[in-house]
C-alpha cells in the first residue's frame, strides 16, 4: 500500500487531477466558453444523446399510432353498422317496390282489362322437380275457380288452372311441355303458338312455334295472346323473342321466348274467372 502512494501511479493520478482542476479553474475564468475537455467528453457523449432522443421520439410516435389505429378502428366499426343500416334499408325498400308494383298492377289491369273478371291468389307452393313447371295458389272451387281459368301476373300471361280442389289449386305455367296457347307477334302480325320445350325451360325460356321459315320475327319483338280459340284473352303479354331458329326438320321456324313475369319469383298472381270471348264447354 506505501508502494502504491509512493510510486510513479500516485504521480500520474495526481497530475491528472491538477490537470482537471486547471481546466475547471481555466473555464470558469472565460466566462462559461467550453474547454477543450468539456468538447472532449461532449463529443463522446453525443452519439448516446441522439440515440436517446431517437428512441424517445420513436417511442412517442408509436404511441400516436397506436392512439390513431384505435381511432380508425372506432370508426371502421362505425361504418359497418352504417352499412348495415342500409342494406337493411334497401331490403326494406326493394320489399316496398314490390307491393307497389303489384298494387300498380292490379289496379292497371282493373282499368285497362275491365272485361276480365279477377280473382287475386297468392303462391303457396311449386313443383318439387325445380322447373316451376306448376304451381300452387290459395284460392279453389269455393272462389269460383274453374279448370282451364287463364293465370296473369304484371299483365302477363303465367298459365291456365290444370286442377282445382275446394280451397286451392294448380296452375300449369308455360314453362311446362303441355302448355300451349295463340300468340301474335305485335311487329310483323304473324300468327302462330307458344308452348313450353323440355330443353328452354331449364333457363325459364319457351317458344313460339310454326313460324314459317322465312319469318320476319326477330331478337327483340313483342309476343301477345292472339285469343283464337277463347282458352286466352287477346293482347295480353307473354314475352320477347330471343332469338329465332329453324327447326330440325327445316320446313318452319321458331322463336325462343323470354317470359315478361319470371317464373320462379312469382308470389301473387289474377286467376281469370271469366272474360269476353272465353270458350264455353
Amino acid at each position: 500500500m506505501r508502494d502504491f502512494f509512493t510510486g510513479k501511479k500516485i504521480k500520474i493520478i495526481a497530475a491528472v487531477c491538477l490537470v482537471l482542476i486547471g481546466s475547471m479553474i481555466y473555464s470558469l475564468s472565460r466566462g462559461g466558453e467550453a474547454s477543450y475537455l468539456e468538447s472532449f467528453f461532449g463529443a463522446l457523449t453525443t452519439p448516446f444523446q441522439k440515440a436517446n432522443a431517437a428512441i424517445v421520439n420513436g417511442l412517442s410516435d408509436f404511441f400516436v399510432k397506436l392512439g390513431d389505429y384505435d381511432r380508425l378502428k372506432e370508426e371502421n366499426d362505425m361504418l359497418r353498422q352504417e352499412i348495415r343500416r342500409l342494406q337493411t334499408l334497401e331490403s326494406q325498400n326493394e320489399m316496398l317496390m314490390q307491393e307497389n308494383a303489384f298494387l300498380k298492377d292490379s289496379l292497371g289491369l282493373t282499368e285497362r282489362l275491365t272485361e276480365l273478371s279477377l280473382t287475386k291468389a297468392k303462391v303457396i307452393g311449386r313443383d318439387p322437380s325445380g322447373w316451376f313447371d306448376v304451381i300452387s295458389v290459395d284460392r279453389g272451387s269455393i272462389d269460383g275457380v274453374e279448370v282451364r281459368d287463364p293465370v296473369i301476373s304484371s299483365g302477363s300471361i303465367i298459365g291456365y288452372v290444370s286442377e282445382v280442389y275446394l280451397t286451392y289449386s294448380k296452375i300449369t305455367t308455360i314453362l311446362d311441355v303441355s302448355f300451349e296457347c295463340g300468340a301474335l307477334e305485335t311487329r310483323t302480325g304473324e300468327v302462330a303458338v307458344v308452348e313450353g320445350d323440355a330443353k328452354l325451360r331449364e333457363d325459364g325460356k319457351c317458344k313460339m312455334s310454326y313460324l314459317p321459315r322465312e319469318t320476319e320475327v326477330a331478337a327483340g319483338d313483342m309476343i301477345v295472346t292472339s285469343g283464337l280459340g277463347g282458352a286466352f284473352p287477346k293482347n295480353i303479354i307473354v314475352g320477347t323473342v330471343e332469338e329465332v331458329r329453324a327447326e330440325t326438320h327445316g320446313a318452319s321456324s321458331y322463336a325462343v321466348i323470354v317470359p315478361y313475369t319470371d317464373i320462379s319469383q312469382l308470389r301473387n298472381v289474377y286467376i281469370i274467372t271469366d272474360f269476353t270471348g272465353q270458350e264455353q264447354e
